[in-house]
């Protein structure tokens, strides 16, 4: 369980980059670059929502984990069908509470 503490930190990281990117609806949605660097983020999200424990995942019942690697597939294989104004609203809506229940698995993480 050593390796989830690392993987959920991880998360909060990319997280975190994209918070401080300064990255505004208006400008992710006009700029190829920084929809790549942001949707890069999202990616490495996704990765390592697949490398957690199904222990950890089952502490966070509430976050649909799956839909979040799911990105990722879509991200790295689909990127074509990539809708961006729905991905804005997972950077808006979904990464801070992803973040805030991170943050609670790292905050017990003497337990995984």
């Amino acid at each position: 369980m050593k390796d989830d503490v690392a993987t959920l930190s991880q998360i909060l990281e990319r997280i975190e980059r994209i918070k401080a990117s300064g990255i505004d609806r208006e400008r992710f949605l006009n700029n190829p670059w920084d929809q790549d660097a942001l949707i890069r983020n999202l990616e490495i999200i996704g990765e390592a929502a697949k490398r957690l424990s199904n222990t950890t995942r089952d502490r966070a019942r509430g976050i649909r984990w799956s839909d979040i690697a799911g990105f990722r597939d879509i991200a790295i294989h689909g990127y074509d069908r990539l809708n961006l104004e729905r991905t804005w609203v997972i950077v808006e809506r979904d990464l801070p509470v992803l973040a805030k229940v991170v943050r609670r698995l790292l905050a017990g993480s003497t337990k995984l």
